[in-house]
């Protein structure tokens, strides 16, 4: 899964091999915002026009646009850990908010993006797809079904023509 932002929402996007497409969702909403393209290139302008589309649409009812995330956190923890960490904040002299978004920021920009690595499998993925779609089939057919539902053998030219039902290697 592969993550991408637009004026605060976020939304995943996986690859759906079947129908050919990049299918994606917002994931911070209630809102079931979801969009789709066969062209990887758009998927930003996809989803930047349903976001577009949702505020629209918010405008249109007289409601309020959810709002990803307002910027508030109600954390729970035990009361040691709570003192422990308000005593580190008066130590370095800062508030308790203050130490604990230092804290939360320095620990993200420690740790690896864990979509990297989708990323560049989606992308050689894309790549494998368009690549599929946009050239003339590589594979021969190697056998129809007959009216038994047995494979026989299939002739140069009824691979041309096509067929409904076979195997393919």
């Amino acid at each position: 899964m592969t993550t991408v932002t637009f004026k605060g929402y976020v939304a995943s996007v996986e690859l759906d091999m079947e129908a050919g497409i990049l299918h994606g969702e917002v994931i911070n909403t209630r809102s079931v915002l979801t969009f789709s393209t066969a062209d990887a290139s758009a998927i930003m302008s996809e989803f930047e026009a349903t976001i577009e589309d949702y505020e629209q649409w918010c405008v249109e009812r007289g409601v309020e646009p959810e709002k990803p995330y307002s910027g508030t956190l109600s954390l729970r923890m035990g009361p040691d850990l709570h003192r422990a960490l308000a005593t580190r904040a008066a130590v370095v002299g800062t508030s308790l908010n203050t130490f604990l978004v230092s804290a939360l920021e320095n620990c993200l920009k420690a740790a690896p993006d864990p979509h990297a690595e989708a990323l560049v499998k989606l992308q050689g993925s894309i790549a494998s797809l368009s690549e599929r779609l946009n050239s003339p089939a590589r594979y021969e057919p190697r056998a129809i079904f007959t009216s038994d539902s047995s494979p026989a053998p299939i002739t140069k030219a009824q691979s041309t023509t096509g067929f409904k039902r076979g195997v393919l290697q």
